[in-house]
């Protein structure tokens, strides 16, 4: 728990302003593999990448300005592929933080069952297939 929360707490992401400094930088790193391996689902057609026609100019903004940072960009980079890349990040860097902090206690001792099944959907939902180690 420890070492997730100093990577991934609150903390690492305040921990220089403006997205300058060595946390911010390796925040970019670990966020251009996920990036990477989205993108390329996206070019193999694993997936359909819906229209986001009610997409407010808000909303728009900031899927524009998250792209920017993780180095989403080119031909791939719709505003609906913004969305599923971010709805998959939220979901699995969820279901982490919720066994990694205990949050899901009530649900099960033991999380790996559920997470394997939240990974095996959040994989079919993209085109991938998955089997649980």
């Amino acid at each position: 728990r420890a070492e997730f929360a100093l990577l991934f707490g609150p903390a690492a992401t305040q921990a220089s302003p403006a997205g300058a400094g060595p946390s911010a930088e390796a925040g970019r790193r670990f966020a251009a593999t996920f990036v990477a391996l989205f993108d390329r689902l996206i070019a193999e057609g694993r997936f359909t990448v819906p229209d986001e026609p009610e997409a407010s100019p808000a909303l728009c903004a900031q899927l524009d300005a998250f792209a920017r940072l993780t180095g989403f960009g080119g031909d791939h980079a719709s505003t609906g592929a913004i969305r599923v890349m971010l709805r998959c990040w939220v979901r699995f860097y969820g279901i982490v933080c919720m066994e990694v902090f205990q949050h899901l206690g009530f649900v099960a001792d033991d999380m790996e069952a559920l997470f394997e099944a939240e990974l095996r959907d959040l994989a079919h939902e993209l085109g991938v297939a998955y089997r649980a180690p």
